[in-house]
């Protein structure tokens, strides 16, 4: 046997104090980082774009946490990244202007907004919802 492998089998092996920090070291990494890693939550409403406009069909008022907004007809082909200048409501449904309109030209007919409505945890995506909405 080498030296190394006299050291390991001395210290990690026989002595399970050693083994038992490791464990408690990695688990309390895991358990902060999981903690402090915040994940956006985002919602997903249907929509129309109109002249340079979203009409978002939703009857509740959209509250975002940020100007971040993504647009799409179909997610597998093309997204739309950008930030909203204006919310408002009008007639029972949510009006957004993006602030490049000019890009939605491309999009007709009926299109999915996904806005950012809140903030989650890693771990309590992970164990408390189990990954579920």
């Amino acid at each position: 046997m080498t030296k190394f492998e006299i050291l390991y089998v001395k210290y990690l092996i026989k002595r399970m104090a050693f083994f038992n920090g490791f464990l408690l070291v990695f688990l309390a990494l895991f358990l902060g980082m999981g903690l402090s890693l915040q994940l956006e939550v985002y919602a997903s409403y249907p929509a129309d774009v109109e002249g340079g406009q979203v009409v978002v069909w939703a009857e509740a008022t959209l509250e975002p946490i940020d100007q971040r907004l993504y647009i799409y007809a179909n997610r597998n082909e093309r997204v739309y990244r950008g930030k909203w200048e204006e919310i408002y409501m009008e007639d029972n449904v949510t009006i957004i202007i993006p602030d490049q309109s000019n890009n939605l030209h491309s999009l007709a007919g009926g299109v999915t907004v996904e806005l950012a409505v809140g903030k989650q945890s890693l771990l309590g995506r992970i164990f408390a919802k189990a990954g579920k909405g």
